[in-house]
């Protein structure tokens, strides 16, 4: 098994690394998400967190088949935001037409959105920035955690705080979810 740590390499030897691999990479990416804009920010990601963690990868593959897994790795995830985008893109229109339909419910719709967005508002920036990248963009609390470079735990408090804080503004939505179990 070979082991590769890559916490020696000089910025020097990081630039032949990237400019060797950087556009078989762009290639490869592309047949995923087809979209040749989206696959150089993909590969240049990839190519970022390679060197801002490389003193801490251990990688025990060989370097080339580590940064294509992490592109392949890093395309899948796109995608799957791209499939939760869709489908909120798509019930958003279908509240769109509902509301239309029965203007009682879209001024519950919109003095509803306003409260959240003010509670929203009222977040400390941190905690409405973890909070947003949970629910509205379908990230895991391991996932927040890496992009924030903070600890799960963090992310967990982060959430607690926000549900809390909403749960204090919807207490209807409270009796109503507790009558549902």
């Amino acid at each position: 098994m070979i082991k590769t740590i890559l916490h020696s390499i000089s910025i020097k030897e990081f630039e032949i690394l990237f400019k060797k691999y950087y556009s078989q990479l762009c290639l490869y990416a592309v047949k995923y998400v087809n979209n040749n804009t989206i696959a150089e920010e993909i590969v240049q990601d990839v190519f970022f967190k390679i060197w801002e963690k490389r003193s801490s990868l251990n990688i025990k593959i060989s370097v080339k088949s580590y940064i294509y897994m992490s592109v392949r790795n890093k395309c899948l995830q796109y995608l799957k935001h791209q499939k939760i985008e869709q489908s909120y893109n798509k019930y958003i229109d279908n509240q769109a037409k509902i509301n239309t339909e029965m203007p009682c419910e879209n001024i519950i719709y919109e003095e509803t959105l306003d409260i959240f967005n003010e509670v929203l508002n009222t977040l400390p920036t941190h905690c409405a920035q973890i909070f947003i990248l949970s629910r509205f963009n379908g990230l895991k609390y391991s996932e927040i955690a890496n992009r924030l470079s903070i600890s799960v735990k963090t992310v967990e408090a982060n959430i607690s705080k926000a549900l809390k804080l909403f749960r204090a503004h919807f207490p209807e939505y409270q009796t109503l979810r507790s009558n549902v179990k």
